[in-house]
């Protein structure tokens, strides 16, 4: 496994996924994903809703998924999610290499 974390927007449309051994989804609802593509992207609504259609539909990569984390959690809660699956992710790694 990687020592290090590296994120690819586009894990499974590009087949990326066949190349790590756990992958992490983080969801958010269609109105959420369109505010933040806007403020952070400058997009339009509808440039917003295009980027987001071409991609493959956010149920299809949850099915695919090792975790799932909610996007939209306040930001202590996610914060904490996150460190959670760290930590497991973490354990497993070394339950791993201590196997070896």
């Amino acid at each position: 496994m990687p020592s290090s974390l590296t994120m690819f927007p586009l894990l499974f449309e590009a087949g990326i996924d066949k190349r790590v051994e756990k992958t992490i989804v983080v969801v958010a609802d269609q109105s959420t994903q369109i505010a933040r593509l806007k403020k952070r992207n400058g997009l339009s609504r509808a440039e917003a809703l295009r980027r987001i259609r071409s991609q493959m539909p956010l149920t299809q990569k949850i099915r695919r998924a090792d975790l799932v984390i909610d996007g939209t959690l306040p930001r202590t809660a996610g914060r904490k999610r996150v460190r959670d699956v760290f930590r497991m992710l973490s354990k497993l790694a070394s339950s791993q290499a201590s196997s070896r």
